[in-house]
């Protein structure tokens, strides 16, 4: 199911980037042993990517727009990550 919902969700424009971007600061997150900021990085990746999944299952790219509205708040985004 993961390996499924990866790849139907990549095919968006730009989510390998937000994606890798998603990783990276999850990564960051846990090089600077930072559990919180980790936690809460890998739920905004989870919830984007739902949103991504959402989109493509209606189709619509117009809907394409939620992936992008769920942000981890600004003071849990590892500076230097591109959003």
């Amino acid at each position: 199911m993961l390996r499924l919902s990866r790849h139907k969700s990549l095919k968006l424009p730009g989510r390998i980037q937000e994606s890798c971007a998603e990783h990276l600061s999850v990564f960051a997150a846990l090089k600077a042993r930072d559990p919180e900021g980790a936690e809460a990085m890998m739920k905004s990746h989870l919830l984007r990517q739902r949103g991504a999944l959402r989109a493509l299952d209606a189709g619509g790219a117009a809907m394409a727009a939620d992936a992008k509205a769920v942000r981890a708040p600004p003071a849990l985004r590892v500076a230097g990550a591109e959003d």
